[in-house]
């Protein structure tokens, strides 16, 4: 039969918690820093259902249907501006 006996958790020890905060520093999520809007595009458009959206307009242009391209690329347009 397992022993289901529960010891409460002792931590570090606080000389352990000093050197790991002067090695390792505070425990926060790292600042991802600014974006630009170049790259806040680049990011939108690589993902699949809008990469899908911009070859679909691609392949209207390449087919000659002006206005289902134009259409599409408002929609992606918008699509990237709400984003």
């Amino acid at each position: 039969m397992p022993n289901t006996e529960v010891t409460p958790p002792e931590g570090l020890s606080p000389a352990e918690a000093a050197r790991r905060l002067s090695e390792e520093g505070l425990n926060e999520i790292a600042d991802p820093g600014r974006r630009g809007v170049g790259r806040l595009v680049l990011e939108i458009v690589s993902e699949p259902m809008i990469a899908l959206l911009v070859a679909l307009v691609v392949l209207y242009v390449v087919l000659g249907e002006a206005r289902d391209a134009v259409a599409m690329g408002v929609s992606v347009l918008m699509i990237i501006g709400l984003a």
